[in-house]
């Protein structure tokens, strides 16, 4: 069993992870906008475009939650949940550092410039 220490929030992994994935949040929105300022939708269209969804997501999770109670739905939800961790897992280890590989650690003093991060060769929600 883990020691209680290297569970610790302040200093544990869900620490690391949670600053890992705020450092990301920062860097998509500041893509983001740099995008959005040039020819997207404003912060007020995006925020009712979210909220629209979470209406959409509610209506779907209660669809969900009566569908579940169906033996073959909950077949074909577990062969399809199977199938999710099994790409997430193939996406993931696409990320993993082949031995003698440059990792990001090693790059983050060149890409932390990100002007020019977004093409507009492709439109302007592809980051480079």
């Amino acid at each position: 069993m883990p020691e209680a220490e290297s569970l610790d929030q302040e200093t544990g992994p869900w620490s690391e992870l949670t600053d890992d994935l705020l450092g990301l949040t920062d860097r998509l929105r500041t893509t983001y906008r740099r995008a959005a300022d040039e020819s997207g939708p404003s912060e007020d269209q995006v925020r009712d475009a979210l909220r629209t969804l979470a209406g959409a997501w509610n209506q779907l999770a209660g669809s969900v939650g009566t569908a579940i109670q169906d033996p073959e739905v909950k077949r074909h939800l577990k062969k399809a949940a199977s199938s999710l961790v099994n790409a997430v897992g193939a996406s993931l280890s696409e990320l993993t550092p082949t031995p003698g590989e440059e990792t990001d650690e090693e790059t983050d003093e060149e890409t932390d410039d990100y002007e020019g991060a977004v093409s507009h060769d492709t439109g302007p929600d592809v980051v480079r």
